[in-house]
Order: structure tokens, then sequence, then C-alpha cells
């Protein structure tokens, strides 16, 4: 029965658009939903598939940076997990870890890298609203022109969810790469 209901869940939330944020946020404010979606995930180094992630999602920079220096593997920062699909930097920057998404860029994440439904950490920053995460990516050469599966930019994404400050930067970032190019 719980697996229907984690389906249905599933369906809805790939289908609709407008509501993937408030959805997130309230997948973070309940902890059973929490523990459910994340219960695939593994919690120790001797279990590497999904280790990152967590320690990302709960921003443990003093755990994360020796792991770093340990992988030999850096596809390991290009690891999807989870029915999202997200990277260590996607989970870093949907909890807002601004330090965890430096120490990642730092260490050569993409940021451009892509979840589920083409959603780059960009895209996830603006719909947010969180400003530092956006600016960290920009500097680290994230692309302004991505689009998810609906067609919609980050600066898309912010002005969907009346992300002000995100939507005036990237904005004025999109510009300057049209003076870059010359259009």
């Amino acid at each position: 029965m719980c697996s229907r209901w984690v389906n249905i869940f599933l369906n809805f939330y790939n289908k609709c658009f407008c509501y993937k944020v408030m959805i997130r946020k309230l997948i973070c404010n309940n902890n059973y939903l929490k523990s459910l979606l994340q219960s695939t995930m593994a919690s120790s180094p001797s279990s590497t598939a999904g280790y990152l992630h967590n320690l990302c999602r709960q921003g443990n920079t003093s755990a994360i940076r020796p792991y770093l220096q340990g992988i030999s593997d850096v596809n390991k920062l290009e690891e999807r997990l989870g029915f999202l699909g997200y990277t260590p930097l996607h989970e870093a920057t949907n909890q807002g870890q601004i330090s965890v998404v430096r120490l990642l860029l730092l260490y050569g994440a993409n940021a451009n890298a892509k979840a589920n439904g083409f959603y780059t950490p960009l895209h996830i920053a603006a719909s947010m609203d969180n400003l530092d995460c956006v600016m960290e990516l920009l500097k680290h050469n994230a692309d302004i022109t991505s689009r998810d599966e609906f067609g919609k930019t980050p600066y898309d994404t912010a002005m969907i969810h009346k992300c002000k400050k995100t939507a005036r930067v990237l904005k004025s970032e999109g510009q300057t790469l049209k003076c870059k190019e010359g259009i």
C-alpha cells in the first residue's frame, strides 16, 4: 500500500512544475516523508552510495573535506541518487548549505550537473531565492541559459517563484552574457 502512494506522489511530483518547490519544502518539514524518501540512502562511509549526499544535505563540512580528499574517483561528485536524481551539489544547494557548495565546487563538482527533469543546482537555488548559492554557482560558470524539462531557465524559475533578488541577479548576468556574445 505504501509503495502505491509513493508512486502516486512521484507521478504527481513529476507532472506539476509549479508545485515542486512547495512539495520539496513539505518533504523537508515532514520527518516521515523525509525518512521514507531517504530510506534508500546509505549513512556510513563503509557503504558509499549516498554517504556524500547525506553529508552534503546535513552541511557537515568537517566530514566532507576529508572524504573528498580521500576519494580516488572524482565521479562520486557526479553520482545521482534518489527519485530526483540529485548529485551531492544539488543536495547541498537544496538545503542552502553554501559552505558545502563552495567546497564541492573547489573539488571539481560540475556546476551544470542535471538532475531528473534537467534541473541544475542553479535552478534549485533560483527557486528558493538562495542568492549566496546562486552567486557561488555563477562564479563557477553555472549556465544561466540551461533549460529544465519545461523549457524554463533559472531566471524563469526565479520569476515563477517570486524570488526577486535572485531574478535580478540572473537577469543582470544574462544581459552581461549577451553583451559578451555581441547580441
